[in-house]
């Protein structure tokens, strides 16, 4: 993710699901009051707007689906990181009894600090142990190497390497998602915004009940709406 996104913030001090129905009861009441509205610049268009920004926001993948997803995608992905790492230890174990440690060409197989490596330089590790072994393969065959064990431990990193990749994918899907997510938020809680103080202001002196409904935080009043003795208002 870049800098500007990691500082990217919601604008709004509720939950997401809340912030939805805010913007239901936003077009609810716009629609209602759209003759007041009007010199504010909130007409139908104004209205259909939020509505579309409402089924953008929704229409997301929930965080939850998508942590599930690449959680389920990691599982898999460890599972071969084992899988492949057992693979070629067995490899070289066959491997040293037919070219000594540290040897020219037992380096070439690359698996000193197999136990520390990461995934990518295991993946990267697997791959070369089965380009060596084919290369040695003559070589080898006398302490019960064959092509077949070396097919299998290749199917065994391309597996890990698919996981990785897959895993990779989930993880930043969730990420572009959840800033994709905050941008749309972030535009209809602008809008709904806008909408809500236009219908404050129109009815602020004018109906109690009315300029209620646009009300988004609760804080003090500084004003009672006129008529309205007695009132406890909030804005």
């Amino acid at each position: 993710m870049t800098t500007e996104n990691k500082r990217l913030k919601p604008n709004f001090m509720f939950s997401l699901p809340k912030l939805v129905g805010l913007a239901r009861n936003a077009v609810m009441w716009g629609t209602r009051d759209l003759s007041e509205l009007i010199t504010y610049g909130i007409d139908i268009n104004f209205i259909n707007t939020i509505d579309d920004k409402i089924n953008e926001v929704t229409n997301f993948s929930t965080d939850d689906e998508l942590l599930g997803a690449e959680m389920d995608r990691s599982e898999t992905k460890v599972a071969y990181f084992d899988d492949t790492k057992v693979g070629i230890r067995t490899m070289m174990v066959k491997v040293k009894q037919v070219f000594k440690e540290d040897s020219p060409t037992w380096i070439v197989f690359g698996t000193r600090g197999l136990n520390e490596m990461n995934e990518l330089q295991l993946i990267k590790c697997g791959f070369r142990v089965v380009r060596r072994a084919t290369q040695f393969l003559n070589d080898l065959q006398a302490k019960g190497i064959t092509q077949a064990m070396i097919d299998e431990l290749q199917a065994t990193v391309a597996n890990f390497d698919e996981a990785y990749d897959k895993q990779q994918d989930a993880k930043f899907e969730r990420k572009s998602t959840t800033v994709q997510r905050l941008i749309q938020a972030n535009e209809l809680y602008a809008m709904v915004s806008e909408l809500m103080a236009s219908g404050k202001d129109f009815w602020y002196t004018r109906n109690e009940a009315k300029y209620k409904n646009y009300i988004i935080y609760n804080t003090p009043s500084m004003k009672k709406p006129r008529g309205a003795a007695k009132a406890k208002t909030k804005s």
